[in-house]
């Protein structure tokens, strides 16, 4: 477990914990869901007939194969988020617009694999003994915007139980990627730079790839419980 992921989970817990100790107890519901975020939990505190705050924490892990720029790769995707967002209640319904940021802890590792015994990198061939191994990370902004819109409220009505659904879109900015490969001792240090240099030009090719992800769909259901 990350330290960025601890020091989250205590600002968080610490967080959550105040604000139960200081909502009214018609005025704060806590939630758990599923979401294109991952499975997560939620706090929703009232501020008044036409505003709501909520506070989340969101986490998946799963592996993942992929092919970027005709190189395959075994993603280890780790998703974790925590987010802080407003909810304007509309006209006393329970549509709601949302706006908010969250810590953005969304990364993937990568690990090639070879091709028949050789990579094509930069549109060079190389044999995979001469290169080791070739691997990388995929990360984003740290904190991103949000943009949503949801029906339910779970801190009104006259049901303690109720369901809440979100549809928005995450904004985590251009994706990072590091792509390094390490020399083999079959390499001689010219034919070592020219991997390295291939190599980087086959980052950014790659990086071009997945900029779609700078727009990361939200989905979201969730079961709440109002106190």
């Amino acid at each position: 477990m990350s330290k960025a992921y601890r020091d989250t989970r205590a600002v968080l817990s610490l967080a959550l914990a105040l604000a139960c100790t200081q909502a009214g107890a018609e005025g704060t519901a806590l939630g758990i869901d599923i979401s294109t975020l991952g499975v997560g939990g939620e706090l929703t505190q009232r501020i008044n007939d036409q505003f709501n705050v909520r506070l989340n924490v969101n986490g998946l892990q799963l592996n993942h194969g992929d092919t970027i720029d005709n190189i395959r790769y075994d993603a280890d995707i780790r998703l974790f988020t925590a987010g802080l967002i407003g909810d304007w209640i509309i006209l006393d319904t329970r549509f709601r617009l949302s706006a908010g940021v969250f810590y953005n802890g969304n990364k993937a590792d990568l690990t090639s694999q070879p091709t028949d015994g050789t990579y094509r990198i930069n549109g060079i061939t190389y044999n995979a003994d001469d290169v080791g191994d070739l691997s990388g990370r995929v990360d984003f902004n740290r904190f991103s915007p949000y943009l949503g819109v949801g029906w339910g409220n779970p801190v009104a009505g006259n049901d303690n139980l109720s369901f809440t659904v979100d549809v928005g879109v995450l904004f985590q900015g251009a994706a990072n990627l590091r792509l390094d490969a390490h020399c083999a001792p079959t390499l001689s240090p010219a034919q070592c730079q020219e991997l390295t240099d291939d190599v980087e030009a086959e980052r950014g090719k790659a990086e071009d790839d997945i900029k779609d992800y700078r727009f990361w769909p939200v989905v979201k259901a969730g079961l709440n419980y109002r106190f």
